[in-house]
This record gives structure tokens, C-alpha cells and sequence, in this order.
């Protein structure tokens, strides 16, 4: 059984879309155009053969299996409105803008967390050396600490007997939201339910069915169509 090819990123199709709709529109052929891209690109050259035998560069694609569907649709529909280069740049900047989109995001959830972690060291590095100085100074004063000074001074012996136990359990934790992100979204499902990054979340999908719907409607689509397939590929993404 054939084994099921990885699709390509948003930064490759970005860049391949690019390539494609800069050829096309200089006057090179499908063919020709494909051939020089695989100078540079020997990946393509697969594709290359497949388009030189069935001149259909939709149904190459589909066969690579490295490309989305909803990329493929729109690639079908740009050959068959003969608006190949206009759906190729308009897919450009559609990933593009994607690609902003996500680092928006990764900042948005990134930033918090790596403030929380440092944070916490800080706060580890203050309870559990610092706090030992504060009981020697009272110590050479002849009183003794009470209160919640002696409860932060407990905690800090606490730090420095099992540091490394609970330190390995923050990145063994850390580790397995990263996997879970990766798998489920986890991460950002927890994230979307704090008001603040709700917002931030629909306001992405907001921008990501408009920029959608302007790539359709620039491949010549009709506003019901367009809209169709660009709530198609918002729930792709």
C-alpha cells in the first residue's frame, strides 16, 4: 500500500503559488513554466512528467497527494475559468496571510506562557535563596520569623530539597501540552474559553473567511459560490 504523502506547508505553497503565477504571467506555458521550477526544485519534476503526459495540472497535483484539497479545488477551478495565474497569486497571498496569522497567534498564546515561566523562576529563585538570607538576618537579631514569612521560608527549603524533581515536571508537562497542541489543539481550546484570547480567536477566523472569500472571488467565482468555498476552507484551517 502506498504510503500517504505529507502535505506541504503553508510557506511551500505560499512559495510554489508565487512561483507559478510569476511564470504564467511572464507568457511561459504550464509545461515550460513547471520546467523551470524544477531546475531549482527536483521535487517537481514528478509533477512535471504527469502535466507533460495529461496537460492537467489540477489532477498532477491531486496525484503528488502533498497538496490540500481545497488548494486543488481552487487550482481546478482557476484551469477551468482559464484564470490559472490569477487563482496562483491569489493563493500566494491567501497562505501568506496565513502565515502572518499563525505567528499572530503563536505570539499571542507564546508570549503569556513564556512570561509565566519566567515568573516562576523567579519566584523559585527568591523563595529558596533569598528567603534563607532574611533568616539569618532575624537569626542575628534574636527573633525568629513567623507568619507568612515562615510559610515562604518553608517553601523555599521545599524549592531547594526537590528543585530538580519539580523542575523536571514542568518540562515533562511542558512537553505534553506541545504533543497535545500538535494532535488536538488542546492548547488553544483552553486558551479560547479566557475572554481576552476569544476575542483574538475571532478575530482570526473572521480575517481567514474574508481572506478566503477574496481569493474565490478573485478566481472569478460567483459571490455564492465564493462564499461556499471560502467557509469550506475556514473550516480547514
Amino acid at each position: 500500500m502506498k504510503k500517504k504523502s505529507a502535505l506541504l506547508s503553508r510557506e511551500a505553497l505560499a512559495s510554489f503559488c508565487g512561483q507559478m503565477a510569476m511564470v504564467l504571467r511572464a507568457g511561459y506555458s504550464l509545461e515550460e513554466g513547471l520546467m523551470l521550477l524544477s531546475e531549482d526544485d527536483p521535487g517537481l519534476e514528478q509533477l512535471l512528467q504527469d502535466v507533460r503526459r495529461t496537460g492537467d495540472l489540477a489532477a498532477a497535483l491531486e496525484k503528488a497527494g502533498s497538496y490540500p484539497a481545497y488548494f486543488l479545488r481552487m487550482v481546478h477551478l482557476g484551469q477551468e475559468t482559464g484564470r490559472l495565474e490569477d487563482t496562483m497569486e491569489a493563493l500566494s497571498r491567501h497562505y501568506r496571510r496565513e502565515l502572518e496569522l499563525r505567528r499572530s497567534l503563536r505570539d499571542a498564546v507564546g508570549y503569556p506562557l513564556v512570561m509565566l515561566a519566567i515568573v516562576l523562576i523567579i519566584l523559585g529563585l527568591l523563595l529558596s535563596q533569598v528567603m534563607p538570607l532574611f533568616q539569618q538576618a532575624f537569626a542575628q537579631l534574636g527573633a525568629e520569623m513567623a507568619g507568612l514569612p515562615l510559610v515562604l521560608l518553608e517553601l523555599g527549603a521545599m524549592l531547594r530539597k526537590s528543585g530538580w524533581v519539580l523542575l523536571l515536571v514542568f518540562i515533562l508537562s511542558a512537553s505534553a501540552l506541545v504533543i497535545l497542541q500538535k494532535k488536538n489543539g488542546i492548547v488553544l481550546n483552553l486558551w479560547n474559553e479566557l475572554p481576552f484570547f476569544r476575542s483574538i480567536m475571532e478575530q482570526i477566523a473572521l480575517s481567514r473567511l474574508t481572506g478566503a472569500l477574496a481569493l474565490a472571488l478573485s478566481s472569478g467565482l460567483s459571490t455564492h459560490y465564493a462564499l461556499e468555498l471560502a467557509t469550506e476552507i475556514n473550516d480547514h484551517e
